[in-house]
């Protein structure tokens, strides 16, 4: 129902089926007129074990040569744990490309968070100090999603306090 929404396919009355139809019709239109169309799902290993069970007939949209809506899950962890179940088998069948990012060496975690301060506006090279920096890899072990959400809550710590440098010590208190 989203989907289709999403995309402004009229739908007429009718269950899934009808749904589905609608769906595979407006996607073959896309394709002839050039256009294509893919399905990116953030935060995958948050769905419900039917919601996965749908996007596997999702996947079942096909002309003869490929499938008309690719879809794209990212995930946690716990994804690949959840698609392993017995009851996801024919959804696992079907992935054709996996792939995890690893942890960030210690050495990559300060460009990182250079980079990610950048893109968020910031021309200040001394927001965090080294030592701070150091606290968050240890804290973070590494995972970018940890090393954003300690840089998130120690900067806002910083701004409720006042303070334009990020210490190890503020680090701590928010770890």
């Amino acid at each position: 129902d989203f989907l289709c929404e999403d995309l402004e396919i009229p739908l007429q009355q009718g269950g899934q089926l009808q749904k589905l139809k609608a769906l595979q019709e407006f996607l073959v239109a896309r394709q002839r007129s050039g256009q294509s169309a893919v399905l990116l799902i953030d935060e995958a290993q948050n769905l419900q074990e039917a919601v996965l069970e749908e996007i596997r007939h999702l996947l079942n949209l096909t002309t003869e040569s490929k499938v008309l809506l690719p879809v794209i899950l990212v995930g946690q962890p716990e994804l690949e744990r959840k698609l392993a179940l017995p009851t996801l088998y024919q959804l696992k069948q079907r992935v054709t490309i996996h792939c995890q990012l690893d942890r960030l060496k210690e050495r990559d975690i300060a460009p990182f968070i250079a980079h990610r301060l950048q893109a968020a506006g910031s021309n200040r090279e001394d927001v965090f100090t080294s030592e701070a920096i150091q606290r968050i890899a240890i804290y973070s072990q590494g995972v970018p999603r940890l090393i954003n959400i300690i840089c998130d809550n120690v900067l806002l710590l910083g701004y409720s306090i006042s303070q334009q440098t990020i210490s190890a010590e503020m680090v701590e208190e928010v770890s």
